[in-house]
């Protein structure tokens, strides 16, 4: 099968990001042709620059899509905006649609609170899609049930959750000491982590929670901790004397893999946490919120993940994992093995491939 992906994306391939995980999944068994983009062009959520570009790259296209229909089967397009092209060339071309969705659209704006412009927009270009497409994945059943409750078909959403290359974590696997040498880490600390750009609205909270109440916390408990956050975004001020801010790092996964517990301070009632999908892949212990399990099912508390109720639960049970941590690394060992059996790439690739099957038929 030759599928037109929207937007076709190979600025991020070594990630488990969502787009970068289901080019993997669409290009196993089929054929991915596009217009590709060398780097994601938001600016910040609706930027006016981010609008522009996007205008810009929708025209080329749907340009493209009109010299090539027939050399393609199906449409899959990542979100509503894209979608909006997708289903234009849908309608030209005959060619089915499909839209994917990395999480539930009104609660996303809820949470990240963009510009009212931005979320009409948004909001309008959903319901637009949601008549014309043919289908419509999403990484969740509780994704499904929201969007069911919303008034969408339910016989038109298919849930495919995320996977998880697990080459990008096992291929820089080594020995702890080892890895913290390379990475001028010092060995005899006690090592939490936080990844994420902060320039996401969600992260930059969670980092400055880490920052103004975990690691307060932790410095009165012991004085061998270090919190490391990696990627970019703003730093805050004051910056608590356990932190470490690493700025973009060539691989996250080695600081992961040098870590001893992972941190994801982050409401998540829709769409899934990649970060968390990483960690628990490396077998490592992380500490979740409650909702991170809209995403992630089989999150169980005290067996494959510490999962809290508040900020305050997140402080003790971090601090436990801190205190006891041989049982920290069962529970990672567990994680790893939740990881291998619910988001394997051979198993989802299949069910994906039938979702298209079905949409050609």
């Amino acid at each position: 099968m030759r599928i037109l992906l929207i937007p076709l994306d190979r600025f991020d391939v070594r990630s488990n990001e969502h787009i970068p995980g289901r080019i993997r999944l669409l290009s196993g068994t089929n054929e991915i042709i596009g217009v590709k983009r060398a780097a994601p062009f938001t600016g910040g959520i609706g930027a006016p620059t981010a609008y522009m570009r996007y205008l810009v790259y929708a025209a080329k296209v749907f340009a493209y899509g009109l010299r090539h229909r027939r050399d393609f089967d199906l449409i899959f397009c990542f979100e509503s905006f894209y979608a909006l092209v997708g289903v234009a060339l849908s309608l030209v071309s005959g060619k089915p649609c499909i839209r994917d969705c990395a999480g539930v659209t009104r609660e996303w704006l809820q949470r990240t609170k963009p510009s009212r412009f931005f979320a009409f927009a948004a909001l309008t270009s959903e319901k637009i899609v949601s008549r014309f497409a043919k289908m419509m994945t999403v990484l969740s059943e509780a994704d499904k049930q929201a969007y069911v409750e919303q008034g969408f078909a339910p016989d038109k959403i298919a849930v495919v959750p995320l996977v998880i290359d697990f080459t990008l974590g096992d291929e820089v696997a080594a020995d702890k000491e080892v890895l913290r040498r390379r990475l001028g880490l010092e060995a005899s600390k006690r090592i939490l982590i936080f990844t994420g750009r902060r320039d996401y609205p969600p992260n930059k909270k969670a980092a400055w929670w880490i920052n103004d109440k975990l690691a307060p916390a932790v410095s009165q408990r012991y004085d061998d901790v270090q919190i490391l956050m990696t990627a970019s975004g703003e730093i805050p001020q004051p910056t608590h004397s356990t932190i470490t801010f690493t700025g973009l790092v060539p691989n996250v996964f080695e600081y992961i893999h040098a870590s001893d517990i992972a941190l994801a301070p982050i409401e998540q009632p829709s769409g899934t946490l990649t970060k968390v999908l990483d960690s628990m892949s490396c077998g490592k212990p992380t500490v979740v919120l409650a909702s991170a399990a809209n995403g992630i099912p089989q999150l169980a508390d005290g067996h494959n993940a510490m999962v809290v109720k508040d900020g305050s639960e997140f402080i003790e049970k971090a601090l436990y994992l801190l205190e006891h941590l041989d049982e920290a690394q069962e529970i990672g060992v567990r994680a790893r093995r939740t990881m291998e059996q619910h988001y394997n790439y051979e198993v989802w690739e299949t069910k994906l491939n039938e979702v298209l099957q079905r949409c050609i038929a």
